[in-house]
């Protein structure tokens, strides 16, 4: 942690990760529990999240958090001759006073005839959780694609046929395969936002030789067969 890291929890100690994801995440499964049974197996992860953004954020007017939570806002980049460029959109941003926790989001689906989450456990690693420790083909700045404040790191995973534990062991499979992780914690200790969700964190070194901490819930879009 860096000394204006350690200035801004000493001034802000309820801003740290753990302490606002104790407020958004019962938000989350709020909002999950109202909405899930208007989600079907072929909705798109935007139209997920759209969805439950709007629902939270509702409930964050309501209860006038101390933070805010964004839908798709830019990451920016200054380039090598100084101009601003957009490097992508992420999907969720929990902002607190200047700086910000994101949340990637990706559907988890079934394939082939075995039934298993093999390509897209592939993507939720290599189009998701890498965002935050590997430079987007578009940058100029050999840095992360997303920044991690704090060493926070989210992904949420919609898993469309209800199996949230299958959903993990393929992901831990393409953990090994594609972002080996230094620590795997499962189930994770902080409560789950509902019943069907299934909670894990991985730790993980990025490009430029710094701590990631990846807080991952999957949800539960049909109920297990």
């Amino acid at each position: 942690m860096t000394n204006a890291e350690r200035k801004w929890l000493k001034v802000f100690p309820n801003l740290a990760p753990e302490k606002i994801m104790e407020q958004f995440i019962p938000l989350l499964g709020a909002a999950w529990k109202e909405r899930k049974h208007s989600f079907s197996k072929n909705d798109l992860e935007d139209s997920i999240t759209r969805t439950l953004y709007i629902h939270i954020q509702k409930a964050i007017r309501e209860k006038n958090t101390a933070w805010g939570l964004h839908y798709q806002p830019e990451v920016l980049e200054e380039g090598v001759n100084g101009v601003g460029r957009i490097i992508g959109r992420c999907d969720l941003t929990i902002s607190a006073a200047n700086y910000s926790y994101i949340y990637e989001c990706k559907r988890l689906w079934t394939e082939g005839n075995n039934a298993l989450f093999t390509k897209s456990a592939r993507l939720y690693v290599t189009e998701g959780l890498c965002r935050f420790l590997q430079p987007s083909k578009k940058q100029q700045i050999p840095e992360p694609q997303y920044s991690s404040w704090l060493k926070f790191a989210g992904m949420l995973g919609y898993v469309m046929d209800g199996t949230t534990v299958k959903a993990f062991e393929a992901i831990k499979n393409a953990l090994g395969k594609y972002a080996p992780a230094q620590r795997l914690e499962s189930p994770c200790l902080p409560t789950c936002p509902t019943g069907e969700a299934y909670r894990f964190c991985s730790t993980h070194i990025n490009c430029v030789q710094k701590i990631v901490h990846a807080h991952h819930i999957l949800l539960s879009v049909c109920a297990s067969q």
